[in-house]
């Protein structure tokens, strides 16, 4: 199939309510991803996503993808979203990491938790942060898939109040949604870094560490996101700040870190540069 510029046919992934292909620019020959979901789809995630990039992009966040198109296949009558193409993903570094310098951790933290400053700078919780969503180009990390991306303010800048109900589903990946997520809490910036206490220990191997945890698929999108599903039970059990403690304890900026962003209030601004520069001393 081709839009504009660019012709896909390689599946590489499926979404929520589309497909992820591999494509190329038919000009210059460069690689790319194209989303694609039905046209029928009431509420579109990449028309959001697209809004959130393009945004981003144009407040100068370059560790983002940017939009290379958004626009509807007439033929096929999808939404087609493209972005550039990244190689490897966190999650497949972690998984060869006896080959990586222990440093490289201390660095995708630290530049991390950059990035996700840069992001909230612009009113935006990404709400979905795990390995397999940060990539990396020449050494670079890239946030990537703001599908489920949104805004902590209203529409006068002012910070969304926390909600007196609490919220009975999970949105985004059980494994790495924060405790707070899993106690029914509204996303603020807090819960994006709190992820990072749990992409922390994926990196240090102390995630995925039991059957019951390997035997839950992130990228089932029919998996439960039930708070009282036992899965998800089992997790924020495994979440509490005394059981990431232990977890961590070979990793001290980790655990110092997760001390911190477990105790920011639901409205507070992360102290970005003092949590970014945890990870400026010695090796894990």
């Amino acid at each position: 199939m081709r839009v504009a510029n660019y012709e896909y046919s390689e599946q590489i992934g499926q979404g929520a309510f589309g497909m992820v292909f591999k494509g190329r620019n038919v000009n210059t020959g460069e690689v790319v991803v194209v989303k694609t979901e039905p046209y029928s789809v009431k509420f579109s995630t990449l028309k959001h996503e697209s809004t959130i990039l393009n945004l981003l992009y144009s407040k100068s966040c370059r560790n983002v993808p940017p939009t290379y198109w958004y626009g509807i296949n007439e033929t096929s009558q999808h939404r087609v979203f493209v972005m550039p193409y990244y190689d490897e993903t966190l999650e497949s570094l972690i998984q060869k990491s006896s080959c990586c310098n222990q440093t490289v951790f201390q660095n995708i933290m630290r530049s991390a938790i950059l990035i996700l400053k840069s992001v909230h700078d612009n009113y935006v919780v990404h709400r979905d942060i795990k390995p397999a969503n940060w990539m990396i180009r020449r050494d670079e990390l890239i946030l990537i898939d703001f599908g489920l991306a949104t805004f902590y303010v209203d529409s006068t800048e002012k910070h969304i109040e926390r909600p007196a109900q609490t919220k009975t589903h999970i949105i985004g990946s059980p494994k790495y949604a924060s405790w707070n997520i899993h106690c029914g809490e509204e996303y603020s910036r807090r819960d994006d870094l709190i992820s990072m206490v749990y992409v922390g220990l994926r990196c240090l191997g102390t995630i995925d560490s039991t059957s019951q945890i390997n035997s839950f698929d992130d990228n089932n999108v029919s998996a439960n996101t039930e708070l009282t599903h036992p899965r998800n039970q089992w997790f924020k059990s495994q979440k509490a700040l005394d059981a990431v403690l232990m977890k961590a304890a070979s990793w001290p900026e980790l655990a110092k870190f997760a001390e911190m962003v477990y105790a920011l209030s639901f409205q507070e601004r992360p102290s970005y540069k003092e949590l970014s520069e945890l990870f400026c001393g010695k090796t894990i």
